[in-house]
This record gives structure tokens, C-alpha cells and sequence, in this order.
């Protein structure tokens, strides 16, 4: 059964640690940032958005899990 549930914060650094270079790397292919800064700007756009991380107001991180039926 598929079910949502909070993100840890081991789960957030981890969707961080993928999400923050493929974000760099959709706006250097794009063309919108260049290489050399794209990792920065990425990063800098994340805190922005998530200034407060898993506890910033009005978000609500989730994921998804497969559970057993058994």
C-alpha cells in the first residue's frame, strides 16, 4: 500500500543532496545559468524557499512509502 507520510530530516538532507544539483543542472541546460555559479544559485533558491528547512511555515514536506500489506 503507497502512503504519505512526514519527511524526516534524514529524508530532507537527502532530497536536498539530490534535489540542489539537478535544480543547477536544469538551469545550465536551459541556458538560464551558466556552470561555474549554478551550484550556488541553486543552493542560495533552496534557502530561500525553505529558509527554515522541514519546519519553514507553510510548507509540509512529505513521502511517499510503500508499506506491507501483511
Amino acid at each position: 500500500m503507497i502512503k504519505l507520510r512526514t519527511m524526516s530530516s534524514a529524508e530532507f538532507s537527502k532530497y536536498l543532496a539530490w534535489a540542489i544539483p539537478e535544480h543547477a543542472r536544469e538551469k545550465v541546460t536551459s541556458g538560464e545559468w551558466a556552470e561555474p555559479e549554478s551550484a550556488e544559485k541553486s543552493e542560495k533558491a533552496y534557502l530561500a524557499l525553505l529558509p527554515q528547512g522541514l519546519q519553514t511555515p507553510g510548507h509540509r514536506l512529505l513521502t511517499i512509502a510503500l508499506e506491507s500489506t501483511d
